[in-house]
């Protein structure tokens, strides 16, 4: 397995973005540069229970939403609408969007991307 972390032009190169977590040589455009660490592939799992091995109905189930099949991959993708405590003590709406890119093989997650961005 490969798990590959991304900061992208929103996270400025600081902040995590996305993540990847794949079969080793499924993406090796997305690989050249990293290095072999080796885990327990079920030891990865999202702060809302996404992990390998799930079902495609358990995946609906915990993120609240059906995905759409997308050119051998299902995407689910969630648009929220969240509040900011800021310092002066107000509060400010942002978007909050989280994206996953799932491969199921006999309908099991075998592999998953995920994103982040906050919007204001």
């Amino acid at each position: 397995m490969i798990l590959i972390l991304e900061s992208e032009e929103m996270g400025g190169g600081k902040w995590i973005t996305g993540f990847s977590l794949l079969r080793s040589g499924g993406r090796p455009e997305r690989e050249h540069g990293c290095g072999r660490v080796d885990f327990d592939p079920a030891a990865i799992v999202t702060n809302s229970g996404v992990r390998l091995g799930l079902f495609r109905k358990q995946m609906s189930a915990i993120l609240g939403i059906a995905g759409r099949d997308s050119a051998g991959v299902v995407l689910y993708d969630l648009l929220l609408e969240k509040r900011m405590k800021m310092k002066d003590g107000t509060t400010q709406p942002y978007t909050e969007g989280v994206g996953y890119e799932v491969r199921f093989r006999n309908d099991r997650v075998i592999g998953f991307s995920g994103s982040r961005v906050d919007a204001t």
